[in-house]
């Protein structure tokens, strides 16, 4: 440990020190295009910019800053990437399944590129879907469960250590009727993953359940390296709401990725390489009309004076 210390300051120490440019703004309206942001900050913090956005019923937030590289829960294995999160939701009305975008994450490292001109070119989806029928059988089932496997702390595992679930045995679930159980990848390409599951909140069960999303539903978060392959999504989360037997089993997220289909978007917008200069963005004023003219000219010791 001690080793690993050392040869961690010392790469700190020779680490080359270099500024970020990023705008800084945030709008909250129905309309993003009248959205204005003219603001930067400029940072020599192992930070990168992003442009974050949430997106509710009648509205969508947004904002444009920059975040510590270390910030997000799960590594960033790149910060020039875009996530998108999104839920695949039951309808009871329709007893069809409904996909909804909840929120989107653009993060890069040069100056000026979480540009505003760029909002309106981050996918509304990645278009997640799964089979109805499958969704019917293994998410929904009956719509009501008596007992969810209980573990109240994350349980973490590799390839070389697997996961003990051994640690989340099925307990009874008192005024719940659905399970709700994380599954989250900190290393997807080395296969470290975390499970933690339990009976679902009380307040799912009111009639304000459909607020939060509803009762039984996927909550999915996939990632983009935008320097990478653009076809390949990382699955990075993924959170069950659910009612049917034995729907908390921990092999339940693999069986998910198996039959999770989307669709390859559209994002030319962003360039497949990073620009290795970057142009400050253009300044527009607007012409003064009728311009004031002054003379212009400096006079000592005399007392004549041609003013020009």
């Amino acid at each position: 440990m001690l080793v690993h210390g050392i040869v961690l300051l010392l790469i700190l120490a020779v680490a080359p020190s270099y500024s970020l440019i990023c705008y800084e703004c945030s709008c909250s309206q129905p309309d993003l295009s009248a959205c204005r942001c003219e603001d930067t900050s400029e940072s020599f913090d192992n930070d990168y910019c992003v442009i974050a956005e949430q997106r509710f019923t009648d509205e969508t937030s947004l904002q444009l800053s920059r975040i510590p590289r270390n910030s997000t829960y799960i590594y960033i294995e790149d910060p020039y990437y875009i996530l998108m999160q999104e839920s695949i939701r039951y309808n009871k009305t329709t007893s069809n399944w409904n996909l909804v975008t909840t929120g989107s994450l653009f993060g890069c490292d040069w100056d000026y590129c979480n540009s505003p001109n760029l909002i309106n070119a981050l996918p509304n989806s990645f278009r997640f879907t799964i089979d109805k029928a499958w969704l019917d059988t293994n998410i929904y089932g009956t719509g009501n469960i008596s007992a969810c496997h209980t573990c109240a702390f994350e349980t973490c595992g590799d390839p070389a250590n697997p996961l003990n679930f051994t640690q989340c045995p099925l307990i009874p679930c008192i005024n719940a009727t659905t399970c709700l159980v994380y599954d989250l990848w900190s290393d997807f390409d080395g296969g470290s993953q975390c499970y933690q599951s339990q009976c679902a909140p009380d307040y799912l069960d009111s009639e304000f359940g459909e607020i939060y999303g509803g009762k039984y539903r996927l909550d999915i978060e996939g990632v983009v390296y935008l320097q990478q392959d653009r076809s390949s999504y990382d699955i990075w989360e993924i959170d069950v709401y659910c009612g049917a037997v034995n729907c908390s089993r921990p092999t339940i997220f693999e069986e998910i990725i198996d039959v999770l289909n989307y669709d390859i978007v559209d994002l030319t917008p962003f360039p497949s390489v990073r620009p290795t200069t970057t142009q400050a963005p253009p300044t527009t004023s607007t012409p003064i009309a009728n311009p004031l003219t002054c003379y212009n000219c400096a006079c000592i010791g005399t007392t004549t004076c041609t003013c020009t």
